[in-house]
């Protein structure tokens, strides 16, 4: 009697919040556990990862375009083709590779422990 479906509506016991409430708490110790476990594992696969870091850069170095809208621009010295390539590209290296720019990227320490710049002076 007890595999046959309810035929009267009387027959259903009624179900209240703190019927669901009981289940949660009678399951509850699982629940923590799993969450915590899934946690647990969490944290030890990224403590015991190595992490990798690859960055690659590329340094452009234009000369300032003159506006042509701007009357002012077009008759800055250096904006014209009397501006020699020669000198210009040689002199956006020289600023590049100075000792205030170069000092300032050596004090970052996570610079300092790469193996390629471990004996960076």
């Amino acid at each position: 009697m007890a595999d046959q479906p309810y035929t009267n509506t009387d027959d259903i016991p009624e179900l209240h919040l703190w019927d669901f409430i009981g289940m949660v708490v009678q399951r509850l110790h699982l629940a923590v556990g799993v969450f915590v476990t899934i946690i647990l594992l969490t944290l030890i696969y990224t403590w015991t990862r190595q992490p990798r870091f690859e960055a690659t850069a590329r340094i452009l170095i234009e000369r300032k375009s003159v506006d042509l809208t701007q009357v002012d621009s077009a008759f800055e010295p250096g904006s014209g083709s009397t501006f020699k390539d020669s000198e210009f590209i040689p002199t956006q290296l020289l600023l590049i590779t100075s000792e205030p720019v170069l000092e300032s990227v050596l004090s970052n320490e996570a610079i300092l422990s790469h193996p390629h710049f471990a004996n960076a002076e």
